[in-house]
């Protein structure tokens, strides 16, 4: 098959029937779930094939018919049922940096650390992030995350760490020991739970235990500096599945762990980087854009400044 030619290394994959693409609109009966095949990112689906056509029954505009109806829901799964851009908007493009590839003396260094889940689900958001940490607050900033294996590379080689991932998390003794050595000597890490994994979620908040058995994740307060700095933010953009849950939800969520006075750790149940990434889920938790540039941009901003 063509297509797996061109994707080697991500093969079509049978779409599971419980998936948000059979209920986006119309909840098409199990009974009739037609067959479909993907390509998968993190939390979206990159490509969708129907080995057995749907398109016919949209020629005849047969809008009882269940492929009509897959059809309608391929799209609103595609939207999130949020109205599009106008065909004369200005498209906006990504321009990766043209920074030298190794960092500079003094220039921001983000490290990612490096476990044995998947450990970089959106590639390319925190590059987008640090570009607008260059450009909006003029700080210097090495381009792109460094990947860190923290239980054998000194994760001090960078001024802020980040940490996601979709499944379970799992850090050996040694990851686990230099990651809190790290936050104990003036570090600090943001962490999010990608595609608002629940397994992600329920691991992470295990590990926090582990790590800092005399407190426990807490809500960021209001006030609290971090939402001080950077652009303002009066009410985040949720995606459907939070607004579903949580209708009167706007303002940003955030946990943290506190070392002596001072947030040493952020953590995000919310998914912002599929967002910025470009690939927004709006199945999943998650912070829609720009919302989702603006609170990582007031993550960073406090990092450094803390």
């Amino acid at each position: 098959m063509a297509i797996q030619e061109h994707f080697r290394e991500d093969p079509l994959t049978a779409v599971p029937q419980d998936h948000p693409i059979y209920t986006a609109y119309f909840d098409i009966p199990v009974a009739e779930r037609q067959h479909l095949e993907a390509i998968k990112g993190p939390c979206w689906i990159s490509l969708l094939y129907a080995p057995q056509g749907l398109s016919c029954q949209w020629d005849t505009a047969d809008f009882n018919h269940v492929d009509f109806k897959m059809g309608v829901n391929v799209v609103a799964y595609v939207t999130g049922l949020r109205k599009l851009e106008g065909k004369l908007t200005k498209p906006l493009y990504y321009v990766p940096s043209e920074r030298e590839s190794e960092p500079r003396r003094g220039a921001f260094v983000l490290g990612q650390v490096v476990h044995g889940g998947e450990w970089r689900p959106h590639k390319l958001a925190w590059r987008k992030v640090l570009e607008q940490v260059n450009t909006r607050a003029g700080v210097e900033v090495y381009s792109e995350p460094l990947p860190i294996r923290v239980d054998v590379e000194s994760p001090f080689q960078a001024h802020m760490l980040y940490l996601t991932g979709v499944q379970a998390l799992s850090l050996n003794a040694e990851a686990r020991k230099a990651l809190k050595l790290y936050l104990e000597r003036g570090g600090f890490v943001f962490a999010e739970a990608a595609c608002g994994s629940p397994q992600f979620d329920e691991s992470f908040r295990r590990l926090m235990a582990e790590m800092f058995p005399d407190q426990e994740l807490k809500v960021l307060p209001a006030g609290h500096l971090l939402f001080e700095v950077g652009e303002a933010l009066q009410e985040v953009v949720y995606s459907p599945a939070v607004q579903r849950e949580k209708p009167d939800l706007k303002r940003p969520v955030l946990e943290f762990i506190e070392q002596d006075g001072r947030a040493v750790l952020i953590y995000s149940k919310y998914d912002l980087s599929s967002a910025i990434d470009g690939h927004p889920c709006y199945s999943c938790p998650s912070v829609l854009e720009p919302s989702a540039s603006k609170l990582a941009m007031k993550i960073v901003l406090y990092g450094l400044s803390s």
